[in-house]
């Protein structure tokens, strides 16, 4: 213990290290109980104060329709999505201009959620992509840097497997990940229907909730003549969103979130979700106005030497070996001449220097 308070004070990538890996096993010891505490900031105006304030301030999740069942409501025009090509615009498509706001990409190698619960249904190994300046101080054991494009694919693959994707800041995640300010860092979680911490919705209070909305210009909507009542997407619903009333779906817009689960499930195609591509980039705009994002020495090491000197920050040298440092320089060039380890000097919250 003594070493390891030794090691935790010393070095500060310790520290930064211990207490995500501390929190990730509290959260899978307390998780189950997260609809009883959730429940008690209803009953508690001071306990409901204190959660608000310690993990959701200044939240705005926004939960993003399923591309299978969300349908466009307008003619597209002049709607341009980076490398869309002539395709339609989608809804996942806030997710991938978001990541087109930054080099900093941080995909995990698990879901906290699914971990926490074991689940079953869904794979554990399909965690949340992180953005912004903050990811360089996720432990790397938790997973990987990615490109941009790997992180779109990733997208893609995680759509495929029926996740619903939900993107924005989440105070909650640079607490348990302990990343420092909250706008280093934006969440793309990707939720399966049985284990996303977000079912709480319906049980925590309403100021709480607000915090976790609808994509702007989503509706959804019932077609009364199709509808049997036979109460499936009551099942699908997180939010409770949907009833059964007069042996017909019911939506309490207010609960409504549109990620379309209940429109996937429904056996008629009773309820339909739709959406305006022109939302596409304003709600990427939105969001990116949340945070501080800032172009990854990654992406632009080799163009900035000069001389036989390279200026890097310590959060991307820890994502790479001292070979892949090497290779970087041609060893012997006249611009560039062979360096020896000797003459690499570090610190963590200091440049990487080649002298």
């Amino acid at each position: 213990m003594i070493l390891l308070y030794r090691l935790h004070s010393s070095h500060p990538s310790m520290r930064n290290s211990i207490i995500p890996h501390v929190s990730v096993r509290l959260v899978n010891r307390f998780f189950k109980k997260r609809f009883w505490l959730a429940s008690a900031t209803r009953r508690n105006r001071t306990f409901n104060r204190i959660v608000k304030k310690v993990m959701f301030e200044g939240d705005d999740m926004i939960v993003v329709p399923k591309n299978t069942v969300a349908r466009r409501r307008t003619v597209e025009t002049d709607i341009s999505v980076e490398d869309a090509g002539a395709r339609t615009v989608l809804p996942s498509d806030v997710v991938k201009r978001a990541l087109s706001m930054t080099d900093d990409i941080f995909i995990m190698d698990f879901c906290l959620c699914r971990k926490s619960t074991g689940c079953k249904d869904y794979p554990v190994d399909k965690g949340c992509i992180f953005l912004g300046n903050g990811v360089h101080r996720i432990p790397e054991d938790f997973g990987h840097v990615a490109t941009r494009e790997e992180a779109e694919r990733y997208v893609d693959e995680c759509s495929d497997l029926g996740f619903v994707h939900i993107i924005g800041k989440n105070r909650l995640d640079s607490l348990w990940l302990h990343t420092g300010r909250k706008n280093d860092l934006m969440t793309i979680c990707n939720c399966c229907p049985c284990c996303c911490l977000w079912n709480v919705t319906r049980d925590i209070s309403d100021d709480i909730a607000s915090v976790y909305r609808r994509m702007d210009s989503v509706e959804v909507t019932v077609d009364a003549e199709k509808c049997i009542g036979c109460g499936i997407c009551t099942e699908a619903c997180f939010t409770r969103a949907t009833s059964i009333k007069g042996n017909r779906c019911d939506i309490d817009q207010a609960l409504c979130r549109g990620c379309g689960r209940c429109a996937d499930m429904c056996p008629r195609d009773t309820i339909t979700v739709t959406y305006d591509p022109a939302s596409i980039p304003r709600e990427a705009e939105a969001l990116g106005s949340l945070f501080q994002f800032h172009q990854s020495p990654r992406r632009s090491m080799v163009s900035s030497l000069s001389g036989p000197r390279l200026m890097m920050s310590a959060g991307t040298f820890r994502y790479l070996s001292m070979n892949s440092m090497y290779s970087l320089i041609s060893p012997g060039s006249s611009s560039y001449p062979a360096l020896t380890r000797a003459e690499v000097s570090f610190h963590p919250f200091h440049p990487l220097r080649f002298s």
